[in-house]
């Protein structure tokens, strides 16, 4: 009320430019925005499904969200960062037990971060899940995300055959697939080194949860066993003594029957040990992980660390998939871009004919996005803070800019709000002053009878839309009313803070959180 009343009495030009600039410097400008597009990028704090795991460090990528948007970090720098930024500014972190990290290695950590998008995608975590299942789950997870966040495009719809309205052939959608292979989460480092404390909580609980990974190997020791030994009735003598050999005096011929055994033998499915275990096993294998899950929530961390994006060690084969069923494969696919999209060089992915190397395949989707001609990447953009303004995009189907999506009610100024944004450096603050200044977004929402009977949804903004109070505004109001509302920021947290979790599960810090918990 007070801030209100101090800009109705304040009768200086400029008054409403000043207002403008005030709001876009506050570093609750940051929470509001990092809000919506947290919102686009299907953020939460738990892994969803029957297990719906907690992440431990989700509010690292919700606070880098909320610094980005804070300082107008370029919106293709903002993007490039999401989808590759361990490509674009390698920085060769990992833990791989030890507890000092080169604080040159830290430059970039940043960019880093944002690759966290893909990592606090849902996760299916059942006992017997196969790996072939969980990473095809989690792959179809990160095409989705990808299309409808920076192309505006349902690609998911390709999943399973064409998709039936747009130009994305199933294999476009593989292959935006093979450009996510050999990617999976990894745990990296955010300081270089581990203090005394953490030591002293760290080692004793991490030796306990080590005895009790021993306990489950040792559990399915038989039924693993059980499993083996039927495989192995299906071979020969030779090949099994080929297999028996020692690697270094196999002959030739030997080498080929041994690998045939090895292939069978890595093919072995939790599924199948699984259905060897007794009702008892299973129970007591049951407490032993519940256990370890809640000893590592308990557990400090040997140093802050956060959830990104890395490599696999072995970048998995992608196959077209009959019906989108995992088991049922097709021909390969090679990494590629959507054919409609793409000219013709800019799908040619080129690679060593074998590694190790590092993979380049997200660093290319990247800054293919990016390219200032992109014809959908800034237009979606420009569309979203349209949408924020005026509670609805020039596109009405924000994730949508197909066919089965809304048309533009007004594609000329979609068009020139696009390229207004390149040429503004990509910067989403620039867009907010050219959108909050304009003589459209000060009109008064008013009601007309006459523009009423022409255009009752107001597509054509013949006055300003009333807009409903977010979810997130009467969160805060709530806890102001309570008193508990906190205001004090702290805009580089999410780079130094430590993985205790003894602050409270809402807010790693303390204190009241951001935002209210958010299950998957």
């Amino acid at each position: 009320p007070e801030e209100l009343e101090a800009f109705l009495k304040d009768r200086d030009a400029g008054a409403y430019e000043r207002l403008v600039e005030r709001l876009l410097a506050s570093p609750h400008y940051g929470e509001r925005w990092g809000r919506h597009w947290l919102d686009v990028v299907r953020y939460a704090d738990t892994g969803g499904y029957q297990t719906d795991l907690y992440y431990k460090d989700a509010w690292r990528y919700r606070d880098y969200v909320i610094h980005s948007f804070n300082e107008d970090k370029p919106y293709d720098r903002f993007v490039q960062e999401q989808i590759a930024g361990d490509e674009l500014w390698p920085d060769n972190l990992d833990l791989e037990g030890s507890y000092y990290v080169d604080p040159k290695k830290l430059e970039h950590i940043e960019a880093r971060l944002g690759t966290a998008l893909y990592a606090i995608s849902p996760v299916y975590h059942e006992s017997g899940l196969d790996v072939e299942n969980y990473f095809d789950m989690q792959w179809t997870d990160w095409v989705d995300t990808t299309g409808s966040v920076f192309l505006g495009l349902t690609v998911g719809c390709a999943r399973c055959h064409d998709h039936k309205f747009d130009p994305i052939s199933q294999r476009d959608h593989f292959g935006l697939r093979a450009i996510f292979a050999g990617s999976d989460r990894v745990e990296i480092p955010l300081v270089h080194r581990m203090d005394l404390f953490d030591q002293w909580q760290f080692f004793p609980k991490h030796v306990r949860m080590q005895q009790m990974r021993a306990a489950i190997e040792k559990l399915l020791e038989r039924p693993r066993r059980a499993v083996i030994d039927a495989m192995m009735g299906k071979f020969s003598r030779a090949e099994i003594e080929a297999y028996e050999a020692p690697q270094e005096k196999r002959t030739e011929e030997q080498q080929k029957l041994a690998l045939k055994v090895e292939a069978a033998l890595a093919g072995i499915k939790g599924s199948q040990i699984e259905e060897k275990l007794t009702p008892a096993e299973r129970d007591q294998r049951d407490q032993l992980i519940q256990q370890i899950g809640k000893q590592y929530l308990e557990t400090a961390k040997p140093m802050a660390t956060a959830t990104v994006l890395g490599h696999l060690d072995v970048i998995p084969s992608v196959h077209l998939l009959a019906r989108g069923d995992y088991r049922s494969k097709g021909e390969k696919i090679p990494p590629a871009l959507p054919a409609a999209l793409s000219g013709a060089g800019d799908g040619v992915f080129q690679e060593p004919a074998s590694g190790p190397f590092l993979p380049q395949r997200r660093k290319q989707l990247a800054l293919w996005l990016t390219r200032p001609d992109h014809p959908l990447t800034a237009r979606v953009m420009a569309n979203r803070i349209w949408q924020g303004h005026f509670g609805r995009g020039i596109v009405g189907t924000p994730n949508d800019f197909g066919r089965q999506g809304e048309a533009p009610t007004h594609p000329e100024l979609l068009d020139w709000l696009a390229a207004e944004f390149v040429s503004r450096r990509w910067s989403v603050k620039e867009m907010h002053r050219l959108m909050a200044l304009s003589s459209a977004y000060r009109m008064s929402s008013r009601h007309d009878e006459r523009s009423a009977r022409v255009d009752p949804a107001n597509h054509f903004l013949w006055r300003m839309n009333p807009r409903r109070l977010e979810a997130e505004a009467i969160w805060d109001a709530v806890l102001a009313t309570a008193g508990t509302l906190t205001t004090k920021t702290d805009p580089m947290r999410f780079l130094r803070s430590s993985n205790q979790t003894n602050a409270g599960l809402l807010n790693p810090m303390g204190g009241p959180p951001v935002f209210p918990p958010l299950s998957q």
